[in-house]
């Protein structure tokens, strides 16, 4: 499987979409920094030119950030996933295929979100005129919690593109599992009162739980977020891998 990885990177390496999207997420984070300065020179009395309101603005985009993960996932996979029936007619491994993408892809997701999380945080310590570094201990500790959820929705991604080579099923999926079904618990929960302890440790009422956390100052590193996730990322990983195996090319 090491050469198979081998073999992803550098096909990763020449992909110049995978740069454009960082490229773009990069300059959306300075961009936003820079605007919220600019405005605190066009108005002295400008209420948002806090690291605070620049951090919140991330964790309440969750669409956006569910997107941009579903984008990044489907970037990293790649399209040329019919290249994958050639590398099986030489004899490679389904098994070495379908792990070796995903570890490439999880190793790839990471260092860009690294590089965004360092971005992020420079731009609200460096550009953002008003800082209190109680804001930024909350923006680390919030990461730290949408860090397994985003990885859970990056692995559900995977899986679905990669089964059914389709990117519109796997940002159905995802809108799914972590939103549309948050949107319809309140209805499900008038109906079944005693449903509601179950709805409150679903992954899209802990995103949403995210930027009420931080904004009222109730921050700390929740558990509960990581054992969920890690939960969905083990079950999808583990059936997309029985089903690989006997996909049709």
């Amino acid at each position: 499987m090491k050469n198979y990885m081998k073999s992803e990177f550098r096909r990763l390496r020449k992909k110049k979409v995978g740069y454009v999207v960082l490229l773009l997420g990069i300059a959306l984070l300075v961009g936003a920094a820079f605007g919220l300065d600019f405005m605190s020179q066009r108005e002295l009395e400008f209420p948002y030119t806090t690291n605070m309101f620049y951090y919140s603005s991330i964790f309440v985009a969750p669409n956006f950030l569910l997107m941009l993960t579903g984008t990044l996932a489907i970037v990293l996979l790649g399209r040329d996933r019919d290249l994958i029936s050639v590398s099986i007619g030489f004899g490679v491994n389904r098994s070495h295929i379908f792990w070796g993408k995903y570890f490439v892809t999880l190793i790839n997701f990471l260092i860009i979100g690294a590089i965004f999380f360092g971005v992020a945080y420079a731009s609200g310590e460096m550009i953002v005129p008003n800082t209190e570094v109680e804001y930024l201990h909350r923006f680390i500790n919030n990461s730290l919690n949408l860090l397994p959820i985003l990885l859970s929705a990056l692995t559900v991604t995977y899986v679905t593109a990669i089964l059914f080579n389709s990117e519109i099923s796997a940002f159905i999926l995802i809108l799914l599992i972590y939103r549309v079904i948050n949107y319809a618990s309140n209805a499900i929960i008038g109906i079944l009162p005693q449903s509601e302890p179950v709805f409150d440790y679903l992954p899209g009422t802990l995103f949403s739980e995210l930027s009420v956390n931080y904004l009222t100052g109730n921050v700390q590193l929740e558990y509960v977020h990581w054992g969920i996730n890690l939960g969905i990322i083990l079950v999808f990983l583990l059936l997309g891998s029985l089903l690989y195996r006997r996909k049709s090319y």
